[in-house]
């Protein structure tokens, strides 16, 4: 695989291709946006697939998420109605999520998809624990789409304040691009740039 050249516009058409059933069926939950306000950041600085590692140089490297650039401390809010499974610190200078919280669907949405594991989202690079942020977001705690979860920030393997965003599937923990539905697929109306 080569790294994607072309024009901005076809890698937004290819990175919005491919969906099979459960990606379909995921599709349909109502996601909102981690970001509030009236100018949200909607550039890309990595999409989601294959890349040239930013840190390590790696190439060919799975990147299981999106990464939104932000202003340091840029607040982040919950994507869907959920109940925190993991809130951790990765330091590692190679694949460290830095500060991270991972929250997992409390509810079915609306009978869409029942007979698949419940939808889980991670913010990675965030500046500061979730639970500095809001004392409220804490392992097992519930939140809904009006909760602060956390800042932007650049901890961890991280080149600048950003969010990675991933959607993971079948109860995983980590952003392996086997266990993620892409992230664009949520967000169909917003017109991200690279």
């Amino acid at each position: 695989m080569t790294e994607y050249t072309g024009a901005a516009s076809q890698k937004w058409v290819l990175e919005r291709s491919g969906r099979n059933e459960e990606e379909l069926y995921y599709s349909l939950m109502n996601i909102s946006y981690p970001f509030r306000g009236a100018n949200v950041p909607v550039w890309l600085s990595s999409g989601f697939g294959y890349r040239k590692h930013p840190v390590t140089g790696a190439n060919y490297s799975s990147h299981g998420g999106i990464d939104i650039p932000a202003s340091s401390g840029t607040q982040l809010y919950s994507v869907f109605d959920g109940q925190v499974k993991e809130i951790g610190y990765e330091s590692d200078s190679n694949r460290g999520r830095g500060h991270y919280i991972i929250v997992e669907a409390t509810n079915d949405y609306n009978n869409v998809y029942l007979s698949s594991p419940k939808l889980r989202y991670v913010y990675m690079h965030m500046k500061e624990s979730p639970t500095v942020t809001n004392s409220q977001v804490v392992k097992n705690a519930y939140v809904d789409i009006n909760t602060l979860i956390g800042k932007v920030g650049t901890t961890g393997a991280s080149t600048g304040n950003h969010l990675h965003l991933s959607f993971i599937v079948n109860g995983g923990t980590s952003s392996s691009i086997v266990n993620v539905v892409n992230p664009m697929m949520f967000y169909p109306d917003i017109d991200f740039t690279y």
